[in-house]
């Protein structure tokens, strides 16, 4: 069984982009968008917001040939944020949570990190409810610095959102 993290690039983006309808599928609290907006989003905007972009990067797992985790990681834009650098749409398919993907996945993105130069501070939202999530960032050194309270509204109940940072 081979497993092989990957950037996002022309030639996987279809890929990518039916892992990732996957993910909103069955996580839509943790991606705050209904499968149906990601379509219409996805449809409209790949692959121009996901490739070529210097502040974006989409990483990919690959377990025996096929896409089962994604992870992106976008850096800020202007002068006064670049400095800083968030973590999104982080997301390993069921079939998968046994492989140690979610780790092989961050670790991806901190040598992103490091090539991006200047980042000092990581930073991610993650829903309050997602305690095995949390322990992951905690045991990477992410702590939690703040809290959204009723942050999300889906099928007519609240979420909150917790801001995890990690300072370089």
């Amino acid at each position: 069984m081979k497993t092989e993290i990957t950037e996002l690039t022309q030639e996987n983006i279809l890929e990518f982009a039916k892992l990732r309808l996957e993910a909103v599928t069955l996580e839509p609290l943790a991606f705050g968008v209904t499968p149906e907006e990601e379509k219409t989003f996805l449809k409209e905007n790949l692959p121009k917001y996901f490739l070529n972009n210097d502040f974006l990067k989409v990483f990919g797992a690959r377990h025996n040939d096929e896409w089962v985790g994604i992870i992106q990681i976008e850096r800020g834009r202007y002068t006064m944020s670049r400095h800083t650098c968030w973590i999104q749409s982080f997301y390993v398919a069921p079939k998968a949570r046994s492989f140690n993907l979610s780790y092989q996945l961050y670790k991806k993105v901190e040598e992103q990190i490091a090539k991006f130069g200047g980042i000092e501070i990581v930073e991610l939202w993650v829903l309050g409810s997602k305690t095995r999530v949390i322990s992951l960032y905690e045991r990477v050194g992410f702590k939690v610095t703040g809290k959204r309270e009723k942050a999300v509204f889906y099928n007519g109940i609240y979420y909150d959102r917790l801001l995890m940072r990690k300072m370089l």
